[in-house]
């Protein structure tokens, strides 16, 4: 019955049932039936038919002051819903960190995005080097750490905790360390894009160590490898790490100094935004806020 009172509805809208079949793609004789069938359910007539077009009874009035409101909300939501389905429809050029990205992947981060959104095709364009923005085309871009003045539109969606590890056969070969001049004395393995190793003290104070590298990457799992075969401390995001500290192969360092967290910014153009592009922001931010 709900679909004859919407039918009902859009009927009063064109004063016909002629125009009502032209509008609507629907035959006449259709439109006859399921109004006589939804006059017969009600018990009430809800036309006087006449030359002149239609004119509602008083039954007739009486339904559609009730029931118009309520179905046009409706049908405004529906539309809005498929015009959201017909945004999704397309692709994100998405500019991101190979490492931090390929581990979100290893860890089926984005299976629920795809799963939703089949229709959103990204083309993860990755790198371990920070490219310059503004020399090239892109929806979306994250960005690790402190940033530049860029003229993009930024947001920052979470922070990536960070500690310093070595393995126990290189602390039990050179001791454990007591402040960061102590760190002087152990080979060092640097994941490049950190250059400067910062922490904060017991104080609150902001401390920084620049280490003079026996071994540097941009490779992520390089760095982690040699770090768990004992070839140096290093200083890396802990979600790299976590497994092996849990597992005892990587011990923290100078507890009493904690490493400083990066920021996890979104960077996208200062143009109108697309709904494919935003759904994927307020997935990363969403996520990212409860696994980071």
């Amino acid at each position: 019955m709900l679909d004859d009172i919407s039918l009902f509805v859009k009927i009063c809208r064109y004063n016909s049932f002629n125009d009502a079949a032209h509008q609507l793609g629907m035959p006449l004789s259709t439109i006859s039936r399921r109004v006589n069938q939804l006059e017969k359910n009600l018990g009430s007539s809800l036309f006087f038919r006449d030359k002149n077009g239609l004119k509602l009874t008083v039954a007739g009035n009486e339904i559609l002051t009730a029931c118009q409101p309520s179905i046009e909300h409706v049908e405004g939501i529906l539309n809005t819903l498929d015009t959201k389905k017909n945004w999704d429809k397309g692709s994100i050029k998405f500019v991101g960190p190979t490492n931090f990205i390929s581990k979100l992947f290893a860890d089926q981060f984005f299976d629920d995005f795809f799963e939703e959104y089949p229709d959103i095709v990204v083309n993860f364009d990755l790198s371990n080097e920070r490219s310059n923005l503004n020399q090239q085309q892109f929806d979306l871009a994250m960005r690790l750490g402190d940033l530049e003045d860029s003229g993009f539109i930024c947001k920052t969606i979470g922070k990536m905790e960070f500690v310093l590890v070595a393995s126990p056969q290189l602390i039990s070969t050179h001791g454990s360390p007591k402040n960061l001049n102590g760190l002087d004395i152990f080979p060092k393995i640097i994941f490049s894009p950190i250059q400067n190793w910062q922490f904060t003290s017991a104080e609150n104070c902001s401390l920084d160590y620049l280490p003079q590298g026996d071994f540097i990457s941009n490779n992520i799992d390089l760095c982690v490898n040699r770090t768990i075969a004992g070839h140096g401390i290093c200083y890396l995001a802990k979600q790299y790490v976590a497994d092996a500290i849990a597992t005892g192969e990587l011990l923290t360092l100078l507890p009493q100094y904690r490493p400083r967290r990066r920021l996890i910014n979104l960077l996208w153009p200062s143009k109108p935004l697309p709904y494919r592009t935003r759904v994927l922001i307020d997935y990363l931010a969403n996520k990212l806020a409860k696994t980071i």
